[in-house]
């Protein structure tokens, strides 16, 4: 299953696939990344669900997850102390647009979580395209690239490299 993420403003192409070894076991990919996953329902009521994903790829990492629905359709999702804003939709029809990211507006990218900056792909004055990679935090041992999820010029960017960034940091402005 093929489906989009938005987290934090950055929307992902990622693919959900049920492995055939366990009922529980899926492989996700996005970006050229890929990971195996075993997911578990620990609770669920009308306010949202908990999870436990035991990332199998490697030495095993355990993470308990809070989906919780707010309003708009979107989920907040707890996650190690942190609080992430999530969407989910069909990657084909993509997500409207809200007032807040038109196609005249400015699109803000912000670190989806604490981590530290390894590597800054744009400058001010720089054009960038969809899905072109922006900056390169590190969190939790892994390297998130944050990708552009529009067209445009690259106004400001606010790190360097080696700088630390706590969840919804500026990280870059693109008009």
């Amino acid at each position: 299953m093929q489906i989009a993420i938005e987290l934090n403003g950055h929307v992902r192409e990622v693919t959900v696939e049920r492995l055939p070894t366990l009922p529980d076991r899926f492989r996700v990919s996005w970006e050229g990344q890929s990971l195996t996953v075993d997911a578990q329902c620990l609770d669920q009521d009308n306010h949202g669900r908990t999870l436990s994903l035991v990332l199998l790829d490697g030495e095993p990492v355990s993470h308990q997850i809070r989906l919780a629905k707010t309003t708009g359709g979107g989920r907040e999702v707890h996650v190690a102390g942190a609080v992430l804003h999530a969407r989910i939709g069909d990657w084909r029809a993509g997500f409207t647009s809200s007032s807040s990211d038109t196609r005249d507006s400015e699109k803000r990218v912000k670190a989806p979580m604490p981590g530290k900056v390894v590597r800054v792909l744009v400058e001010p004055g720089d054009e960038v395209v969809v899905r072109q990679p922006l900056v390169v935090v590190e969190a939790m041992k892994m390297e998130n690239e944050l990708v552009s999820s529009r067209e445009g010029t690259v106004k400001v960017v606010t790190v360097s490299e080696g700088m630390s960034v706590d969840a919804g940091h500026l990280l870059v402005v693109i008009e």
